[in-house]
């Protein structure tokens, strides 16, 4: 990269980061969210965060500052009863969303898909070594590791009122159709058959109400720039636990990793948006437009804005668990190789 590249990019950064992260939320546990704050209610901020919408909650907010000016705070809305209910209430509720709304079947599928990318990734190592790398590997991805975290985010995040009304959506008719439609359509069967759905839809275009239903579900949910911030997610978290170890001539800067990051981001926004709509088209081919409004209706809501928003925290931390976790066992069982073979 030549004197000017490297300005330029430099020059890129700071614009983005002046321009789109002047605002900030401060959480209770002292963390910091920059970026851009598109609305706010009393009780409740939302702001785009690498391209994603993620709405916080005053129960979780110390102060927001907008465009530098003085922080404000939030007020929590208080519930009748609130402070009664006993924890176990809590937990009963977390543990029966996670049940009701397939967030179960999710994390088992997204278990699978990952060590079989492992394995399809690895398969060529040394047995000794790839036998160890794969023992590891399942032992840190343990379903009820994953389980514990999305149950500790949706008790964290997820109040008495919400939780109820996420229930009440999931138990309905076209709740648990859907739910079921998105278990179906998560598997590596469906995902074949999806290659030859692509290719009917060629001849058999989806009508222009259901590409436009489509795309709002797409903007609501926030399903491709979740997707792309996930494998952005991987990438940093790989690189944070693998570079101690790469050559020297070969390690990163932070600034490097977050710029390889930003470019990947680039290079997936195209394909997750047409994954994102190949997705929605196959899950949903059986669903009703007027059906998929009323679904795109109560992820618009405040309920649906909280319950996605805790779905996907849950989600970047169990992948950063994960990736984390693995790759320092990895890293142990490379240094140990590489002590017997200098042996």
């Amino acid at each position: 990269m030549n004197k000017k590249i490297l300005f330029l990019s430099f020059a890129l950064i700071f614009l983005h980061y002046n321009l789109l992260f002047a605002d900030k939320i401060i959480l209770k546990n002292d963390h910091e969210i920059e970026g851009k704050i598109l609305s706010r209610t009393a009780d409740s901020v939302t702001i785009e965060f690498a391209g994603v919408a993620m709405p916080y909650f005053a129960d979780t907010v110390k102060e927001v500052i907008i465009d530098g000016q003085k922080p404000f705070t939030l007020k929590a809305q208080s519930a009748a009863g609130e402070a009664s209910k006993p924890a176990q209430d809590n937990e009963a509720l977390a543990k029966e969303l996670i049940e009701i709304s397939g967030t179960r079947e999710y994390i088992k599928q997204f278990i699978e898909d990952a060590l079989a990318a492992f394995k399809e990734t690895t398969a060529k190592l040394p047995p000794n070594i790839y036998a160890r790398l794969l023992s590891s590997m399942t032992e840190n991805m343990r379903q009820e590791k994953a389980h514990k975290i999305f149950s500790d985010y949706f008790k964290k995040y997820l109040d008495r009122k919400t939780s109820l009304e996420a229930l009440q959506w999931f138990k309905s008719p076209l709740g648990k159709k859907l739910v079921q439609l998105e278990r179906e359509a998560s598997t590596p069967s469906a995902r074949e058959e999806m290659k030859s759905f692509s290719n009917i839809l060629q001849s058999s275009p989806a009508s222009k109400k259901r590409l436009e239903l489509s795309q709002k579900f797409d903007k609501v949910s926030g399903s491709s720039q979740f997707t792309i911030l996930a494998q952005a997610t991987i990438f940093e978290s790989n690189a944070k636990v693998f570079n101690p170890i790469a050559p020297e001539q070969n390690r990163l800067s932070e600034i490097q990793i977050k710029q390889l990051s930003q470019d990947l981001k680039q290079q997936l926004e195209l394909p997750m948006k047409n994954q994102s709509l190949m997705g929605f088209l196959y899950a949903y081919r059986s669903v009703s437009d007027a059906d998929l409004e009323k679904y795109i209706a109560f992820l618009s809501s405040a309920t649906g804005k909280r319950f996605n928003a805790t779905l996907q925290k849950a989600t970047l931390k169990m992948i950063k668990v994960f990736t984390e976790d693995a790759g320092k066992e990895a890293v142990k069982i490379i240094e140990d190789e590489r002590a017997k073979q200098n042996q």
